[in-house]
């Protein structure tokens, strides 16, 4: 997901992410891997504080401009 930037740092993005954990968890997936951008420091910040570890890196994932991929997981770590 994403959060327009005029609507940034007012906990939206908080809000959306644990609202869509909640709702997984609901369903029965209480775990959750993404991937960002790993120049993208505050949506890494919302991930860590979203109880999501670094699991891994794609090298050279995204283009335009180039650059890695940081791969997460929260719960158990690893796919199922």
């Amino acid at each position: 997901f994403a959060v327009h930037p005029s609507h940034r740092r007012q906990g939206l993005g908080r809000a959306l992410l644990t609202h869509v954990l909640a709702e997984a968890e609901a369903f029965g997936a209480p775990n959750a891997t993404l991937e960002g951008r790993a120049s993208n420091t505050a949506a890494i910040a919302l991930y860590d504080a979203g109880g999501f570890v670094r699991a891994g890196l794609r090298r050279a994932y995204y283009t335009h401009p180039v650059e890695d991929a940081l791969i997460l997981w929260r719960g158990r770590p690893g796919p199922p």
